[in-house]
């Protein structure tokens, strides 16, 4: 029997990928075959592994993966042909290699920020990756949905942030399976320990409405299957159609509805939510899970949303997603924090221009959408303009609007109030956002310089001067707004002080004077 710990080093990534190969070829009993369809994930995980500078794999064998198990007891004890019950897991590390140190020696000696996170290595030759958990620090861009996982190797505790990867298994699931698991993996800690394994998604999608053979589930699941799987999973999963280009003989959706899509799926993603998207690719659907963005400070062309005012101004601000060129998608069948481009520019690959629905996974106590929530937000910041229009420039304000980044975003209450014992601000505000009621969580939305909002990708800097917290329970402005705040460096002269008003029925309640000196550091870049 092999040793249930073994410990080998890289030298370049053919050695890694070899070392890989033997692994799932010793679980599976079959020699892995280089083909697209079934092992471009698994090279995709290794290839970003070493660029990441993996130097070192730790195998623990005969490990009992809790997904894998109940994928085996519920189709793969069936078959006649015998299938491993237990699974392989990889564990890779950087800078520290394992030269000839034992693996109690190695596990004992390593800095924990070494570790780069694990693949689990299924003993099905066609699927192998299972549940997977890269560190976020493989990828390029930000990974938004995420969470640190605690890892136990030989009674050393180390932790990985990141988001949970598994490929499709058609035994028990296809892509939209795999990626409401990876979804509800995600979110497993933050939101009371619920997740489902793939066999209980299925279960539950087709409770109600089956169209076809449940296992092998090979047909996949219909949009309103999956609603229910993520219903039944305690969410409130929110569809949100992107428009009906694939009902007009269009081969994509249009660059400007693509654009509208990425602004009703950012808040969601600036949010740690995962978004579950429905695609229709020229092989057939599909679904992925979109977990972050990548950046570009240097944009050319900035996307602006319009605001109605009754003071006949021409208010434009400039959204947040004018600096995000792709998302982050987790694609089943390519692999974890894969780009997903506006186009495919023609191509076979994956992208927006072929989204045809998403679905974040709301938390069951959010009621307001987070296009509901911008909405209400920019009618405070329109009266605010409005009131303005008496005493300035029309022209300077309209272009004070364009001079100003709006981003949204839902944050714990937790969050913001440590957010604001954190960082330097005002602190009458500091105090008010410590103390004041709260639900368990608002929506946000921020007001920032545009001139350096860009400077994000690099740091976490002062650029906010300006917000609105909205309660994510309410449904209307009249009973949504909890308070507005104003930095005294925004909009141009008229005020000299910063402060920050609350709001009781829609109305502007108690106004406090701040102490300004410079912008916020955000909630989190």
């Amino acid at each position: 029997m092999n040793p249930r710990i073994t410990i080998h080093n890289i030298t370049d990534y053919n050695s890694l990928l070899n070392i890989v190969y033997l692994e799932l070829e010793s679980i599976s009993r079959r020699k892995p075959q280089h083909s697209i369809d079934t092992q471009n994930p698994l090279l995709n995980c290794c290839q970003a592994l070493f660029h990441a500078g993996a130097v070192t794999i730790l195998a623990q064998h005969r490990v009992h993966d809790p997904d894998f198990l109940a994928e085996y007891s519920s189709y793969y004890s069936k078959q006649f042909t015998e299938v491993k019950r237990l699974c392989t897991r990889l564990h890779f590390f950087k800078e520290t290699k394992a030269g000839t140190l034992e693996p109690i020696e190695y596990i004992d000696s390593i800095p924990p920020e070494n570790y780069l996170g694990f693949i689990t290595l299924r003993p099905v030759i066609m699927s192998p990756v299972g549940a997977s958990i890269l560190s976020s620090e493989v990828a390029t861009g930000f990974i938004r949905s995420a969470d640190v996982f605690p890892v136990h190797i030989m009674g050393k505790l180390l932790s990985v942030r990141g988001t949970p990867f598994m490929q499709q298994d058609n035994a028990v699931g296809a892509c939209a399976q795999a990626s409401i698991w990876m979804a509800l993996r995600t979110l497993r800690k933050r939101e009371g320990d619920r997740a489902h394994d793939p066999a209980q998604i299925t279960d539950a999608a087709t409770r109600y409405n089956a169209n076809g053979r449940i296992k092998p589930n090979r047909q996949g699941l219909t949009q309103i299957q999956m609603i229910e799987a993520i219903r039944s999973a305690g969410y409130s999963p929110h569809s949100i159609w992107l428009g009906q280009w694939h009902n007009q003989n269009l081969a994509v959706m249009n660059a400007a509805d693509v654009e509208i899509a990425k602004q009703n799926i950012h808040p969601y993603i600036e949010s740690e939510i995962p978004v579950v998207l429905l695609l229709i690719h020229k092989n057939g659907g599909h679904a992925v899970v979109a977990v972050g963005h990548t950046w570009d400070a240097n944009i050319k062309e900035f996307k602006t949303i319009e605001v109605s005012n009754s003071a006949s101004l021409d208010l434009k601000f400039v959204h947040a997603i004018s600096w995000i060129p792709e998302f982050i998608i987790n694609n089943d069948n390519s692999g974890p924090y894969m780009k997903f481009p506006p186009s495919a520019g023609g191509g076979t690959g994956y992208s927006m221009e072929q989204m045809v629905y998403a679905m974040p996974l709301l938390p069951s106590d959010v009621f307001m959408s987070g296009e509901e929530a911008l909405s209400i937000g920019l009618t405070v910041i329109s009266d605010l303009y409005q009131g303005f229009a008496t005493a300035a420039d029309k022209k300077e304000l309209e272009q004070s609007a364009l001079e100003v980044a709006i981003r949204i975003l839902l944050v714990e209450k937790r969050k913001l109030r440590k957010w604001a014992a954190k960082i330097t601000m005002p602190k009458e505000l500091q105090d008010e956002l410590r103390m004041m009621d709260l639900p368990k969580r608002v929506w946000v939305l921020e007001l920032h310089l545009k001139v350096i909002y860009g400077d994000h990708g690099k740091s976490n800097i002062p650029s906010l001067v300006g917000f609105v917290l909205i309660d994510p329970t309410g449904d209307t402005a009249t009973n949504s707004i909890l308070m507005f705040y104003l930095n005294k460096n925004y909009p141009l002269d008229i005020i000299d002080t910063g402060s920050f008003i609350h709001f009781n029925d829609g109305l502007p309640k108690t106004g406090t004077q701040t102490t300004d000196t410079t912008p916020l550091e955000p909630i989190r870049n």
